[in-house]
C-alpha cells in the first residue's frame, strides 16, 4: 500500500512539472505572438529609429511611439531569452542613443 502511495505522488509530482512545463512553453509561445504584432505595428509606422530623430510635430511622436515599440520588444524577448527578437531591437536602434540638434 504504501508503494503505491508513494508511486502515486511521484506520478502527481511529474504531472505537476510537466504542467508547469507546458504553461511556461505556452507563455513563451504568447510573447513571441505579442512581439510579432508589436514588430507589425512597427513596420506600419514607417520610422528609420537608427536615424537623427526628427525636430518636432508629428514626425517627432512617431518616432518616439517607434523607439518606444523597439524597447517593449527588446525587454519581452530578453525576458524569455528570444535571442532573434533581442538581435531585431538591437539592428533598430535600441542601443543608439542620438541627440536631437535641433535649434
Amino acid at each position: 500500500m504504501q508503494t503505491e502511495v508513494a508511486s502515486l505522488h511521484a506520478q502527481e509530482g511529474a504531472l505537476a512539472e510537466k504542467g508547469q512545463a507546458i504553461s511556461l512553453d505556452t507563455q513563451k509561445a504568447s510573447a513571441e505572438t505579442y512581439i510579432r504584432q508589436r514588430m507589425t505595428e512597427f513596420d506600419q509606422l514607417g520610422v528609420d529609429t537608427t536615424s537623427r530623430p526628427p525636430c518636432s510635430g508629428p514626425q517627432l511622436t512617431e518616432y518616439n511611439r517607434a523607439k518606444s515599440i523597439v524597447s517593449d520588444i527588446s525587454a519581452i524577448a530578453a525576458k524569455w531569452q528570444l535571442d532573434e527578437y533581442t538581435n531585431w531591437a538591437v539592428d533598430h536602434g535600441l542601443n543608439t542613443r542620438l541627440l536631437n540638434v535641433c535649434g
